[in-house]
């Protein structure tokens, strides 16, 4: 679905009042769920399905999840706002089986490309915008001159991967560019 250039400032906006309770906060909500469901107001109805291709809807992801790339995620309550969870593996592997009837391989990413031992890595940009919950996991330094480690200023999960948005940051605008100019190195070596 189309989405604004900076859909969490678009979102928080409606949020952000101070007299939100009873209706008006529902109203509130309905407003900052439609930026992502009904951005540019042709919808007739709100459907969360209508918001994904098919063959790029979340269980694509979760798939990835089980076979490649599990990442152990757990909270306990007092260092993040979500109530206690315990990581299981066994039971994670248990409903990834359930589900696609595969089993995780926990390591196989790290010991496919190297995990932090990328030193040998090459022709790569590693894109992390400071407003990315997962940007504290990423490559955040260069590794060599071809390996190279973007930090974006205002940028969330993947905004420098959409598509160009008269709202985008400075920053992503500036790395697009950029992106443009390496990968055409690159490709002409």
């Amino acid at each position: 679905a189309p989405l604004p250039g900076h859909p969490v400032k678009a979102v928080c906006k409606h949020l952000l009042k101070k007299d939100l309770e009873g209706k008006k906060l529902l109203s509130a909500l309905f407003q900052g769920v439609s930026v992502y469901f009904n951005y540019t107001g042709n919808a007739t109805c709100l459907d969360y399905a209508s918001a994904y291709q098919p063959s790029l809807g979340d269980s694509g992801w979760n798939y990835q999840a089980c076979t490649e790339m599990v990442m152990p995620i757990c909270t306990d309550g007092k260092h993040d706002m979500y109530e206690p969870s315990k990581w299981n593996f066994t039971e994670y592997a248990n409903d990834c089986y359930e589900e696609y009837g595969v089993e995780p391989q926990p390591f196989h990413v790290r010991n496919l490309y190297g995990g932090k031992h990328i030193s040998t890595a090459s022709n790569i940009i590693f894109s992390n915008g400071e407003l990315d919950p997962w940007s504290c996991c990423g490559v955040l330094h260069n590794v060599s001159d071809t390996a190279q480690a973007i930090v974006l200023a205002d940028a969330a999960h993947h905004l420098d991967l959409r598509a160009s948005n008269p709202a985008d940051p400075k920053s992503v605008v500036e790395a697009r560019k950029y992106y443009r100019t390496v990968i055409q190195q690159w490709i002409s070596q």
